[in-house]
């Protein structure tokens, strides 16, 4: 990754980079980058380096990640959601409901005001809620449910949004 101040341009690595494509970017409450690799890292600019926050070199697939506004990084990994502090440290796991493999079921996890949200392949979107530790599924009326393969979330405004994929075109979803 890369910043280009007008003049020169800095690269930003850490010699425990296990991968050069970048993907991911996000800012915290604090104004810091946040980004993360296909190799199964998490990692958040400090200085002119990129400090790694997660590693699981064996989830390579897919480590999607949000920030919250505590600066904590909440990231998939396999059939867990895994918390961790804004220095790297692993702070606690969840066991995601109905999902064998997180890898190929959860597609995008994003919080919004407050709330953490994912989105589950072929199943629809939960809610995950901090003081009960406990997932739910949201009511979607029938004819919008989710056929699709693939749904991401976005923001319209004041509003969370979802784009699915549905057979090879994509489709507005719909908001919160």
């Amino acid at each position: 990754m890369f910043k280009y101040d007008g003049f020169q341009y800095v690269q930003y690595k850490n010699p425990n980079q296990n991968g050069r494509s970048i993907s991911g970017l996000q800012l915290d409450s604090k104004n810091r980058v946040w980004c993360r690799n296909f190799n199964g890292q998490v990692y958040r600019v400090n200085g002119d380096f990129l400090q790694v926050i997660s590693d699981f070199k064996q989830n390579t697939a897919n480590n999607n990640f949000t920030i919250d506004e505590k600066c904590n990084a909440w990231i998939v990994c396999e059939n867990r959601l895994v918390l961790f502090n804004e220095n790297g440290h692993k702070l606690i796991s969840y066991a995601v409901p109905n999902s064998v493999e997180l890898n190929s079921n959860i597609i995008d996890v994003v919080f919004y005001k407050n709330e953490l949200y994912l989105s589950q392949s072929q199943k629809g979107i939960m809610k995950f809620n901090r003081s009960s530790k406990a997932f739910k599924y949201l009511e979607i009326p029938e004819e919008k449910k989710l056929l699709i393969r693939r749904s991401t979330f976005f923001r319209k405004g004041n509003k969370l949004c979802v784009l699915s994929e549905e057979l090879g075109g994509k489709q507005y979803y719909g908001s919160f």
